[in-house]
């Protein structure tokens, strides 16, 4: 078992009635166990929305030539990713032999 610290906090009656209500819900469940799984549910959310955000600033901010180079090195990947015997079944389409260099 992790260590744990214990905290106090001063809630309103009726975020206290949720919580309880939630721990009853959920047999062997305490308060702090509820109140543990909300917040890492709410942290977990948060890191995901940040995630999200940089995420599409990073593809905004993305030069024409940067998408040209996404959208080829996309191509090539899928290609080859289909050729692929993963399950000893074979391929409907014909793969081609590698380009010599």
């Amino acid at each position: 078992m992790s260590t744990r610290v214990r905290v106090t906090v001063t809630l309103p009656p009726d975020l206290v009635s949720r919580v309880d209500d939630e721990a009853r819900r959920s047999a062997s469940a305490s308060r702090s166990s509820v109140v543990e799984r909300w917040l890492r549910s709410g942290s977990r959310r948060q890191s995901e929305h940040a995630l999200e955000t940089a995420t599409i600033a990073y593809y905004a901010a993305l030069t024409e030539d940067d998408r040209a180079e996404d959208a080829a090195l996309s191509a090539a990947l899928t290609s080859r990713a289909r050729s692929i015997d993963v399950d000893g079944t074979t391929t409907s389409r014909p793969t081609r032999a590698p380009r010599r260099r």
